[in-house]
């Protein structure tokens, strides 16, 4: 994803652009494998201007209730069920949105910028960025953690077992999950 709202799609041999239906920058992507065999992948892309666009299988549209004005989104994170957007807000107050039944809920999360969001589950998701900041969602509410570091980071992912954050220095972080 990048700039004017282009995305590239590889097909295994090329790179091939897609129709996003969007002029806005995007800066982050996430897909979710299909959980069951009557349920499709379910791919989002965000960025400038609280953008969040959804891949359908055939289309890129818009999601609903987005933009979501005055936010730059720069990681995304969905379960398929569950859509979860960090980055900041126009205030540079860190910004967590998360779709909901009537919507998306916006929250302030920090006072510095969040980067990257991974999750297990929609019960279980992390966010990380400026300062060591590392927040986790446990299905009710988003608590910050303990780094151990003020390094920014950069980027998080894992498996049902590990978490793993990078950032900057050459910080690399291990949380296992119970």
């Amino acid at each position: 994803v990048g700039e004017m709202g282009s995305i590239l799609r590889f097909d295994g041999t090329t790179w091939m652009p897609m129709t996003s239906n969007t002029v806005r920058t995007l800066i982050a992507i996430w897909g979710a494998k299909a959980t069951t065999s009557t349920s499709a992948t379910t791919i989002v892309a965000a960025g400038a201007a609280g953008t969040v666009q959804r891949y359908d299988g055939s289309d890129w549209q818009a999601a609903p209730n987005t933009p979501l004005n005055g936010l730059t989104l720069r990681g995304v994170w969905t379960s398929g069920t569950r859509t979860v957007a960090v980055g900041i807000n126009s205030s540079s107050m860190a910004v967590i949105a998360t779709t909901e039944a009537a919507g998306w809920n916006t929250q302030t999360a920090s006072p510095m910028y969040l980067q990257s969001v991974w999750g297990v589950a929609d019960d279980n998701i992390y966010a990380v960025g400026a300062g060591g900041t590392i927040m986790q969602f446990d299905g009710a509410r988003w608590m910050p953690m303990t780094s151990g570091t003020q390094q920014p980071l950069q980027a998080v992912s894992g498996t049902t077992t590990n978490v793993y954050v990078v950032g900057n220095v050459g910080t690399i972080l291990r949380l296992g999950v119970n």
